[in-house]
């Protein structure tokens, strides 16, 4: 299947999955207080930080490697995710704290990362899209089933929710799995030395690269009100659900184009239509957030939700330059140039920091800043990657 069409199709069920779920907040918000969105949100940040702190960017080196390798790799993911995963239960269940929740939800996650992985490696996009389909279901019917948990209940539905579908994936690609989750010590310390650049350098890139998607949010915390951050979180769960998704998939098959061919692959990255599919979800996320954001929280959720309305346009633009570079950012990963994107990144997070710093007058002011920064980024990783390709593939 050419790289357009795995986008497509992994796209078309993605996209399904996040109507859907758009569709339950109308529902949700009648269940659960802004404050409950705040603490999604906040627990969905940083269960990013933890997917990449458990699963040591291993399931990107997945998609550029094969046969045996791929089944160690495998198997260090699963080992970390699970014991994380194991250790972090009882912690939540007893502190009944977002953030050890958050723990839980990033270990599932990077588990599915791997899985989507190799998945996609081994040309299976239908058990990633059916995946997307009954990972959307499972989060809506838990969130709407743990309504009595109150203030953590959407964050605690969504980390069982990414549990289930994160099980659900490991029983439908068992054809393709190791026989054993457990390795050989030895053997778990060479795979994370072979893959260096991925544990190492490519670990502290992409921390500080979460940092600055998140850092609007998690600021915000401790800059604004509760309810204040609930409105941000819902504009967020409205414009980056959308885009994150997407262009996680399409930076699966863009990983697994270059990681296959030609380590400077430049024609993957150049294709016309691969390119034209990334335009067009991109912009799709945009309109659907912009849309969505209209009609939900102006006609239909009206006064508590009126700010959530004047964030959402920042953030779409921001999560539509997010969506463009995705392939880029892959480019990077398999040329192995994360120290640039390094400096980039680390330097937005300084003027950010200092943004902070200097007291913003409100959150517009805020988020339209701040995503003004992160258009930036995202502008400034395409022009380095189109250099490097052109000084490889000179015309």
């Amino acid at each position: 299947m050419k790289s357009w069409k795995k986008v497509s199709v992994l796209a078309g069920a993605a996209a399904v999955a996040q109507g859907a779920q758009i569709a339950a907040v109308l529902l949700l918000t009648a269940l659960y207080a802004p404050d409950a969105f705040g603490v999604l949100a906040i627990a969905s940040s940083l269960s990013a930080v933890f997917a990449v702190l458990v699963g040591l960017q291993l399931p990107f080196a997945i998609s550029v490697v094969s046969g045996g390798e791929r089944a160690s790799l495998l198997q260090v993911v699963g080992l970390n995710a699970l014991i994380c995963w194991l250790i972090a239960l009882p912690i939540a269940a007893l502190s009944e704290s977002g953030y050890v929740i958050a723990v839980m939800i990033g270990s599932a996650v990077c588990m599915s990362n791997a899985l989507k992985a190799l998945a996609v490696s081994e040309n299976s996009q239908r058990a990633v899209a059916l995946y997307y389909l009954y990972r959307a279901a499972s989060i809506i019917i838990l969130q709407f089933a743990l309504v009595d948990f109150g203030i953590i209940g959407l964050t605690a539905g969504l980390a069982a929710g990414e549990t289930v579908a994160a099980c659900i994936l490991i029983a439908n690609l068992r054809r393709y799995m190791p026989a054993k989750i457990l390795l050989p010590a030895r053997q778990y310390w060479r795979a994370l030395i072979r893959h260096r650049a991925f544990t190492v350098f490519g670990v502290l890139q992409e921390l500080v690269s979460i940092f600055v998607l998140i850092a609007p949010l998690m600021m915000a915390d401790f800059l604004f009100s509760k309810a204040a951050v609930g409105n941000l979180g819902m504009a967020h769960r409205l414009t980056y659900g959308p885009a994150s998704i997407v262009g996680a998939n399409i930076g699966w098959v863009m990983l697994a184009a270059l990681g296959q061919g030609s380590r400077a692959a430049g024609t993957s990255l150049a294709s016309i239509r691969l390119f034209a599919t990334v335009v067009i979800f991109g912009f799709f996320c945009g309109v659907l957030a912009f849309g969505a954001s209209h009609l939900l929280l102006d006609r239909v959720m009206l006064g508590k939700w009126r700010l959530a309305l004047e964030l959402a346009p920042y953030l779409a633009t921001a999560a539509i330059a997010f969506v463009l570079s995705v392939p880029y950012r892959q480019a990077i990963r398999v040329r192995r140039k994360q120290g640039v994107q390094l400096i980039i990144d680390a330097t937005i997070s300084v003027l950010m920091v200092a943004i902070a710093l200097s007291g913003p007058s409100g959150m517009v002011s805020w988020i339209s800043m701040t995503s003004s920064l992160l258009v930036a980024q995202n502008l400034a990783l395409m022009l380095y990657v189109n250099r490097i390709f052109a000084k490889t593939n000179p015309s």
